[in-house]
């Protein structure tokens, strides 16, 4: 199974982990998550924790599509790890790699992802209180095969396209809520040589997506980088161009399939260039006879 741990990597600017909705003034007192994550009864070598609020309400992965977590964390030479977190319940999962582990991109053959489980095989809730020390022992686990916690999710299937209308390879879309929120929900695997990209997502919720070429600085892009927006519009002509105009949400009941939603990317345009040409065109000569219609005096 492919996951995308470049979104966790790049999106979060710490490794502990906070919601942007709470108060700053007076921020909750936090508590101590701590453990250990073994593999074949050893620790699990160049190992990273991810975590995710059980409030968000959605398993944290599930093939195609990848949750962006509340914090990471990278674990001791001896398996152990511990991390501050605001109070809630989370989902813990972990990935280990072969080789070094701030390297980008999703998890290749050779190297191992789990989530904790409890004893029925469901996802784990690791509960936090402010103040207190939760010792959670030592986890361990194997990849998992399937998520059957994702069976009231609709699919949404299309094609990612470049502005000349070919398939835009290694594209990943981003689920957002809203527009403005530079931190997405969801993160797609990347679109292969054919551009064809598939997530799901919770039902009962009204989703923009957007797609980027690649992660860093997920808020504003940058001129030089290729965006776009499902049912916006491509950047303007204009001096200064728009980036995200427009866009439609998708939404389905549970089980639906949602097709067709294909997205075209456009390259943003540097703004200063754009302003050359722009005043450029603005002076420019009139050519003779081009100019506007003059009455003759006394006519």
């Amino acid at each position: 199974m492919r996951i995308l741990i470049n979104a966790l990597l790049i999106i979060l600017l710490s490794v502990t982990a906070g919601f942007a909705d709470q108060d700053q003034t007076a921020p909750p007192e936090k508590g101590i998550l701590k453990g250990k994550v073994f593999q074949n009864g050893k620790p699990m070598p160049r190992a990273i924790i991810s975590l995710f609020s059980v409030a968000g309400g959605t398993p944290p992965d599930h093939g195609s599509t990848r949750r962006v977590p509340e914090g990471l964390i990278y674990v001791n030479e001896d398996g152990s790890f511990l991390v501050e977190l605001f109070p809630g319940k989370y989902y813990l999962g972990a990935v280990s790699r072969s080789g070094d582990r701030r390297r980008m991109g999703p998890p290749s053959e050779d190297e191992t992802f789990f989530f904790a489980r409890n004893d029925n095989g469901e996802l784990r809730q690791f509960e936090i209180a402010g103040g207190q020390i939760n010792d959670v022992g030592t986890l361990t686990g194997v990849m998992p095969e399937s998520f059957p916690e994702i069976e009231d999710y609709f699919t949404v299937a299309g094609t990612i396209f470049d502005e000349h209308g070919k398939p835009f390879s290694k594209a990943l879309v981003l689920v957002r809520r809203e527009l403005n929120v530079p931190r997405p929900l969801y993160i797609s695997e990347r679109t292969g040589a054919d551009g064809k990209y598939e997530i799901k997502l919770p039902e009962g919720g009204s989703y923009y997506l957007v797609t980027r070429e690649n992660l860093v600085n997920v808020g504003r892009p940058k001129p030089g980088n290729f965006v776009g927006i499902y049912g916006g519009t491509p950047p303007s002509s204009g001096a200064v161009p728009t980036v995200f105009a427009g866009g439609k949400v998708v939404s389905a009941g549970k089980g639906e399939v949602v097709s067709g939603i294909d997205i075209t990317m456009y390259k943003i345009p540097d703004p200063e260039k754009r302003k050359e040409e722009f005043q450029a065109q603005s002076a420019s000569p009139t050519p003779p006879g081009s100019g506007p219609l003059m009455r003759p005096k006394g006519k």
